[in-house]
């Protein structure tokens, strides 16, 4: 099942609450996060993939880390071009000036 991911500072994840240990903590980050719009999908543990089918329109956009080897964001901007519909390829950049992740093409 996908869910949109929950930016919010106020929820505090404690591992010995045994009330936190719950499949909702996968969907909680950091305000710091909220400009990424993300959705994730939680595959159960009895899945033996790695690789699931999604229908087309469902990826839009693809967020790449700032550490991504350059070869593999040439194969990345690769598939997302050649897909129907095609899907944007950004990148997650640290703004020093602002103190956020900014997100840039």
């Amino acid at each position: 099942m996908a869910c949109d991911v929950i930016y919010d500072d106020a929820y505090c994840f404690d591992d010995r609450d045994k009330s936190h240990m719950t499949p909702g903590w996968l969907y909680v980050k950091s305000r710091d996060w909220a400009n990424e719009e993300e959705v994730r999908i939680i595959l159960p543990p009895t899945y033996d993939g790695p690789l699931f089918e999604l229908p087309p329109g469902v990826l839009s956009r693809v967020i790449l880390g700032k550490d991504m080897d350059a070869r593999k964001v040439g194969q990345i901007r690769e598939w997302a071009e050649r897909r129907n519909p095609s899907a944007s390829v950004v990148s997650a950049k640290w703004d020093d000036v602002d103190l956020r992740l900014a997100i840039v093409s």
